[in-house]
């Protein structure tokens, strides 16, 4: 594998809860694919936060192709955005991928129209 190539494939890449209300549990299932062609082990850290939690079967090496299903549950008591970070070290590579968690609260979905027709008005012309 060159530089900055990961030995293992996510989905989906970031993890979004939206429209998130207290006391209401959540859940996504991530999958982690290994794409080298030899055996790996995977590792997951745990969320830093309470509001994520992190359940996942301890299958041992995972073969070349086979994957490994993550349960991320969210929960809160409170209002509010909250992000989170779990880590999947692979065996025999440094640099663990990152797996981002958010959490977002109900909030106004704004769209503008792409194209704002103003219309040719000469320069120095006045229009009401």
């Amino acid at each position: 594998m060159g530089l900055g190539e990961s030995p293992i494939e996510v989905f989906p890449p970031e993890v979004f809860f939206k429209d998130i209300e207290p006391n209401q549990n959540y859940e996504v299932t991530v999958t982690i694919r290994n794409i080298t062609k030899n055996l790996k082990r995977f590792k997951f850290s745990k969320p830093q936060t309470s509001n994520f939690r992190c359940d996942y079967e301890n299958i041992g090496n995972v073969a070349a192709g086979l994957t490994v299903k993550l349960n991320i549950q969210f929960e809160c008591n409170s209002e509010g955005d909250f992000h989170d970070i779990i880590e999947i070290g692979c065996e025999g590579y440094s640099t663990p991928y990152q797996l981002h968690l958010h959490a977002f609260q109900p909030a106004p979905d704004i769209q503008f129209e792409p194209f704002v027709n103003m219309r040719f008005i000469p320069n120095g012309e006045v229009r009401y």
